[in-house]
């Protein structure tokens, strides 16, 4: 048998006027992670996604032979990873810098 669920009426100018109590955002946040439209603690996993994303980085550039950043043409230095060139440079692997959205960038700035 399906879990029913009582679903909180929740007014637009209710929240504008602040009119909402917690036990109403709870019941609100508690009905948003059953139908998956929010992932519940998802701001407390964010220190183990960034872990497992590095995990997974190094996994990656160990089997790699070449490196490609792709780099913002507004901002190239600001796209970088120095991090990622001096690990690769320590194992040898050749690194490719892909300028992207140049049409972006003034014609005189390019040359």
């Amino acid at each position: 048998m399906a879990e029913t669920i009582n679903r909180p009426v929740i007014k637009n100018e209710d929240v504008e006027m602040g009119k909402l109590t917690d036990a109403d955002v709870k019941e609100a946040e508690k009905l948003m992670e059953f139908t998956g439209e929010i992932v519940p603690n998802a701001n407390k996993d964010y220190g183990l996604s960034r872990r497992a994303f590095h995990k997974e980085l190094k996994k990656v550039m160990e089997v790699a032979d070449v490196i490609v950043q792709v780099l913002d043409a507004r901002d190239p230095e600001g796209c970088r990873s120095e991090e990622i060139e001096t690990e690769a440079t320590n194992e040898g692997k050749l690194i490719i810098n892909l300028i992207n959205k140049v049409d972006l960038v003034p014609h005189t700035n390019v040359r």
